[in-house]
């Protein structure tokens, strides 16, 4: 029988400078080492996202992958984040171990920072959101985190149990974005979102499971214009509108 010899180890031990190992060029070294080294095998142990206790045998899902692995410095070369703005951080006390409660309350904010500069319209990412692996859990951590972490069965009774019209809220208030559906006289409805910047209205699309070909910066007179109605040019009582109507409309003519 043949044998075979390997190192059990974590990612999170790998060396980093942002004080838990990541998913970088310390990785590849090591696995340069093993192979060097003739070991065939490296165990690395769940790569769940922690929870109480920091362990991955105690996660929120059994699919997210930790992003603390998520290396800054491949970020840095990619662009979506500058050194000034990570070098104020602290990442940790002690070298010899993890302080997973400056990666919760640092290192997201990093990652966020990242995320905003990260092309949304990049194709690879867009056949992410195609997938959908994601939604489910990036969904339970919003609510986890609303419920203030708590576990589950602890959430307030109204996020306990999922709806399409929960997750609807949650976008909503989360983004701080109107969601409605319009429904206007003589054309098809359609969902219309409106927020503070064009970017958190993007993300609303994106958390909605849309994608960039799915949107269309238009106002009311132009969506009327591409179902064949110039509503310069027909009288209000035509088409039927109400008081309110013309008064929104006119407005957004304005």
């Amino acid at each position: 029988m043949k044998k075979d010899l390997g190192i059990l180890m974590h990612i999170s031990s790998l060396p980093s400078k942002y004080g838990v190992g990541t998913l970088g060029k310390e990785a590849y070294k090591f696995v340069d080492f093993l192979k060097q080294n003739k070991l065939n095998l490296w165990q690395i142990l769940p790569l769940n996202v922690t929870s109480f206790g920091d362990s991955p045998y105690q996660s929120p899902s059994n699919f997210g992958l930790n992003y603390y692995f998520i290396d800054l410095d491949i970020l840095i070369n990619k662009g979506l984040l500058k050194e000034e703005e990570k070098s104020s951080i602290k990442f940790f006390d002690t070298l010899d171990r993890v302080n997973y409660e400056y990666q919760y309350n640092n290192r997201l904010n990093v990652l966020r920072i990242a995320y905003n500069r990260f092309d949304k319209s990049n194709k690879k990412f867009n056949t992410f959101l195609k997938r959908k692996d994601y939604r489910d859990f990036a969904f339970f951590m919003v609510l986890k985190r609303i419920n203030y972490g708590r576990p589950w069965y602890q959430f307030d009774d109204e996020y306990k149990t999922y709806s399409k019209k929960l997750e609807t809220k949650i976008i909503k208030d989360y983004k701080n974005a109107e969601i409605v559906i319009d429904k206007w006289p003589k054309i098809s409805p359609y969902i219309e979102i409106e927020g503070p910047t064009l970017d958190e209205i993007m993300e609303v699309v994106y958390l909605l499971g849309y994608k960039d070909s799915d949107v269309k910066i238009v106002n009311t007179d132009t969506v009327y214009l591409e179902e064949g109605i110039d509503i310069y040019k027909e009288e209000y009582n035509n088409l039927d509108f109400s008081k309110e109507e013309i008064n929104i409309i006119k407005k957004y003519m304005e």
